[in-house]
């Protein structure tokens, strides 16, 4: 079994370099380039991650994270957050205690490997060993 992602960022790069760690990893990836996509791709396949770009046109992180936060699949989902250097300050932090952590764009593939191994073991959706640990009962994750 291996953890399934979601990232929702409307930059085809970012999603490009996700994808790239995710097939390195063998980590499966679902991509969405806007929310409503993204609401939809969670309700029809479970994830245990999602990436979340701050700067989705249109819908501020704090309201993208409550309508993750308010939908049966996700109301646990671990999520981290994709923001520009220049963005961070726009990142209220109420938002940034609800989620696993906030990684500055640009960045490599290298950062975003790391930084998402971390983010993963310490959600515990993989273990030290960044071997998939089995989910509790009631998460939504299938393989």
């Amino acid at each position: 079994m291996v953890p399934t992602l979601l990232i929702v960022d409307d930059s085809r790069t970012v999603r490009t370099l996700a994808r790239q760690v995710c097939l390195r990893r063998s980590w499966r990836l679902l991509e969405a380039g806007e929310m409503t996509e993204a609401l939809r791709l969670a309700q029809l396949h479970p994830v245990d991650f999602i990436l979340l770009d701050t700067t989705l046109r249109g819908i501020p992180a704090s309201e993208a994270v409550e309508l993750f936060r308010s939908q049966a699949g996700t109301q646990t989902t671990p999520i981290a957050l994709l923001a520009p250097i220049a963005g961070h300050g726009g990142v209220p932090p109420r938002v940034r205690t609800r989620t696993q952590g906030l990684l500055s764009k640009p960045f490599s593939r290298f950062s975003l490997d790391l930084t998402l191994q971390r983010w993963l073991t310490d959600a515990g959706v993989l273990d030290a060993a960044g071997n998939r640990r089995a989910l509790e009962a009631g998460t939504r994750s299938a393989d």
